[in-house]
């Protein structure tokens, strides 16, 4: 391929992420997951244990996934996580006990490992291929608004599928999601493979050796994992099970679908324009005040549960979303400036992994919490975003921001 052709075809790179993310994003189920379950036959408590097998699952495929994009390339694996996402749609669509949402849960796990971290080296290495370095904030906001706008529409569309919860209707949002994921083979198939600059030599001496050593040698770069990690559960523990809350406590399906409208067109706007978002402030200035905004909409979140505020629940909870969506393209693009083209996929991956970790005991302690009260669960959440946040607070003044 000429130089100029290749160039051409690389820059179509960025909208065939962007497309391939929307397409794989939809997850309409999402907006009644936690009714869905129940529905088919699940407690909060399996619910909350299907969450600890997704991080397991995580745990055992986030290296092997991201040593396979780094050596035998991106554009494989990704392919790959379109597949086992398409998988675990055809279990939702037949799945009616714990046993089998297993099953569905490890193969959605492998298909987010499988992705995580290589579509960002994707979109990283490109922009750097083509010279464009500087536009890689930019670039990742873009790509991770693709999350954000399918999904300002599809809130409403599940709502008034499901509107009477019925099994069918539940099996016609499954049917909807596995149709838009197999649409993104395609458009992987025209990926073009960014240049990796690898050195064999160093590829000899370990790739995740590598990686890991990057992180030992900048403690900061660890601070900011954990930080991430830790405030990421504290919303995601909360997420886990608010649709089906919400309907207990007198909120309309409808209300919940207009509300993830709303938190998916806001957060599409911001995401995309993140890198004009502020920009006096550092990356990690900016991180510390979205945990606070975080911390203050689940404390307002937490409350309302107790005074029994539905509609200052759903507002809460909202923002606790969007504020949550804004943070990810700013940590990707801190780690992405700190990682060597050859490993970008495995240092990605090994923040993933670490994730994972931290994860497993604290979805089985929320898990034991819900069968007892699920208001200790939302307090548990709480304590776990001030915690990460107050622990791992990030230094504005340190090098790597």
């Amino acid at each position: 391929m000429k130089m100029s052709n290749r160039a051409a075809e690389l820059e179509k790179n960025f909208s065939r992420m962007f497309w391939i993310q929307a397409l794989m994003s939809t997850k309409i189920l999402n907006v009644v997951i936690s009714i869905f379950y129940v529905h088919r036959g699940l407690t909060f408590k399996e619910i909350f244990l299907l969450g600890v097998v997704f991080a397991v699952t995580n745990l055992v495929c986030e290296i092997p996934s991201s040593y396979m994009a780094d050596k035998w390339g991106r554009k494989k694996t990704v392919a790959l996580a379109v597949v086992f996402l398409a998988i675990s749609s055809i279990f939702d669509f037949f799945s009616h006990n714990f046993f089998l949402f297993i099953i569905d849960i490890v193969f959605l796990g492998a298909s987010y490992a499988f992705m995580t971290g290589t579509d960002d080296a994707v979109i990283y290495d490109t922009a750097r291929e083509l010279g464009r370095d500087k536009d890689s904030l930019k670039k990742l906001g873009n790509y991770y608004a693709a999350q954000r706008v399918v999904k300002i529409v599809t809130p409403l569309i599940a709502v008034l599928i499901a509107k009477d919860l019925l099994d069918w209707q539940f099996r016609a949002i499954v049917s909807l999601e596995f149709i838009t994921t197999i649409f993104a083979l395609p458009l992987v198939w025209k990926l073009i493979e960014p240049a990796h600059k690898v050195d064999v030599e160093k590829i000899e001496a370990g790739i995740l050796l590598d990686a890991g050593n990057l992180i030992k040698r900048n403690p900061e770069l660890i601070r900011m994992i954990l930080n991430r990690t830790i405030v990421f559960v504290g919303a995601f523990i909360v997420w886990r099970v608010h649709q089906q809350y919400f309907l207990e406590n007198n909120i309309s399906l409808f209300a919940i679908g207009a509300m993830w409208t709303l938190v998916n067109l806001f957060g599409y706007l911001a995401i995309n324009r993140i890198g004009s978002i502020f920009p006096q402030l550092s990356a990690a200035a900016k991180i510390n005040w979205l945990n606070f905004l975080m911390i203050l909409s689940l404390i307002v979140f937490t409350s309302s549960s107790y005074f029994n505020l539905p509609y200052t629940l759903l507002i809460s909870f909202g923002l606790l979303c969007m504020f949550e969506n804004i943070r990810w393209p700013i940590f990707s693009d801190v780690m992405n400036k700190h990682s060597k083209s050859f490993n970008r996929a495995t240092t990605l991956s090994l923040s993933n992994l670490i994730k994972s970790v931290v994860d497993i005991p604290l979805m089985f302690i929320a898990a034991i919490m819900v069968t007892h009260d699920l208001q200790y669960v939302f307090i548990f959440g709480t304590v776990l975003a001030i915690t990460g946040s107050a622990l791992f607070y990030m230094r504005t003044r340190e090098r790597l921001m």
